[in-house]
């Protein structure tokens, strides 16, 4: 997978943002892990949100004894949805293959969390521009206007 940084203005993208070229297909896990983390940067630096927080959500598969998982933020799980909707829409891997990468979840999670962001990109017009933005900066196509 090769990484290009380039200069590019789109109308959807906020103004001077350098947009990423994120090339190749992914046809593995090991491939589709370098995809995620790719994409995991992205996300974190247009929605601002820290990386290690995003990281240990991800990572954590154990649960305290509430049955919940510790450290769940609201601003992390968004932006782990977001990173679960940017991965579905820029690869052709299956929902379970991201689940299994994104800390062992189940296809249904990943499902819940594309449809969440679908439906929080059709409510909050700026949100839709973030999406935009990072979609933009991978050199994939973006969200058409509603």
């Amino acid at each position: 997978m090769k990484i290009e940084k380039t200069k590019s203005v789109s109308p959807y993208a906020y103004p001077g943002i350098p947009r990423y070229n994120i090339s190749g297909t992914v046809s593995s896990t090991g491939e589709l892990r370098a995809h995620l983390e790719d994409v995991k940067r992205l996300v974190c630096e247009v929605l601002k949100v820290d990386l290690k927080l995003v990281d240990k959500l991800m990572n954590e598969s154990i649960r305290n004894a509430s049955g919940k998982r510790k450290g769940s933020t609201e601003d992390a799980c968004r932006t782990m949805h977001t990173c679960m909707f940017i991965t579905y829409e820029t690869t052709t891997v299956s929902l379970n293959d991201i689940g299994k990468v994104i800390g062992n979840r189940d296809h249904s999670t990943i499902l819940y969390g594309i449809r969440k962001i679908e439906g929080l990109c059709e409510v909050y017009p700026k949100f839709r521009i973030k999406i935009n933005t990072i979609l933009f900066r991978m050199g994939r196509s973006q969200l058409p206007k509603k």
